[in-house]
């Protein structure tokens, strides 16, 4: 007699459901606003300074075990926004996610988006979710002036202006821009992708000065509003730095290259080159995190 499940004693289990066609893990493929949200996501989590610093002490160590740390960094933490989206936090996941990504890459804001979550990585663009894009000036010619995506993530927004950051020491000033929404973890962001270095991320703070003289710092999470000029301190904005912590981290021969097959949850402490500040891995909270576009 049937069991109650409906199965004769003996008889095999059904087979799985087959995945359907061009559905992928999910059963589905991504579609464009879905791209759109999980890059903003992931964008979100890269630029918490709960990953950035040790993200930046890993690729400082420039070994293959570091760079496999770094990896299971960003394993750990996409993990939240990848279970959100319905992909598993493997390799293929990961794999997956990214292919999804690209086959939207038409799009410019996916192109965009895509572009700024591997600056946060320090991965040479392209080399993650497979989207390259010719911005060689001798090849646009006169198109040069017509595509700006720096110019264009920021200033094709409503209510785009501009935030004069100076140095407190010695007066540097790098002019970084903003949207109506922006937070001060944005302008650090910002001033990281023009500087091409992190350091404002780890040690820099955006301060004001008080009438009794003192630095007063900036929340990270609080909105810019209508300030328009902004002290630093414990950063430098000279483009050309290169002291200390504002030398670019080493790296490998092509640069630090995210492959998904490192992208698994590895105990910290199971390395021998991880950073001492990193015994046990380290968690992460999504808030402060904050919406784009």
């Amino acid at each position: 007699a049937p069991s109650g499940d409906g199965k004769r004693p003996g008889q095999p289990a059904p087979a799985p459901a087959p995945i359907a066609r061009h559905g992928g893990l999910r059963g589905r493929p991504m579609r464009l606003g879905e791209a759109k949200n999980i890059l903003k996501h992931l964008k979100a989590d890269c630029s918490l300074q709960e990953f950035q610093k040790p993200l930046s002490e890993f690729l400082q160590m420039g070994t293959p075990d570091a760079h496999k740390m770094a990896a299971s960094l960003v394993c750990k933490t996409w993990t939240s926004t990848m279970t959100s989206y319905e992909f598993p936090a493997t390799p293929v996941g990961f794999a997956e996610m990214a292919n999804g990504v690209r086959r939207c890459a038409y799009n410019q804001h996916v192109e965009m988006l895509a572009a700024e979550v591997e600056d946060l990585l320090c991965v040479p663009k392209g080399s993650f979710f497979g989207i390259t894009r010719n911005d060689d000036p001798e090849d646009k010619g006169d198109e040069q002036a017509d595509i700006q995506p720096t110019q264009h993530s920021t200033d094709s927004r409503p209510g785009a202006f501009t935030v004069k950051l100076q140095q407190a020491e010695d007066g540097t000033e790098l002019q970084v821009p903003a949207s109506e929404d922006a937070t001060f973890w944005d302008l650090k962001c910002a001033a990281a992708r023009k500087l091409g270095r992190n350091i404002i991320l780890v040690q820099g703070r955006l301060v004001k000065k008080s009438a009794f003289g003192t630095f007063v710092a900036y929340g990270d999470t609080d909105p810019v509003g209508a300030v328009r000029e902004v002290l630093v301190l414990g950063a430098s904005l000279k483009l050309d730095a290169t002291d200390g912590w504002e030398t670019p981290p080493p790296s490998p021969p092509g640069g630090f290259r995210l492959h998904v097959s490192d992208m698994t949850p590895v105990a910290v402490k199971q390395l021998s080159t991880a950073p001492a500040s990193l015994e046990a891995p380290p968690t992460f909270s999504k808030e402060g995190a904050y919406e784009l576009l």
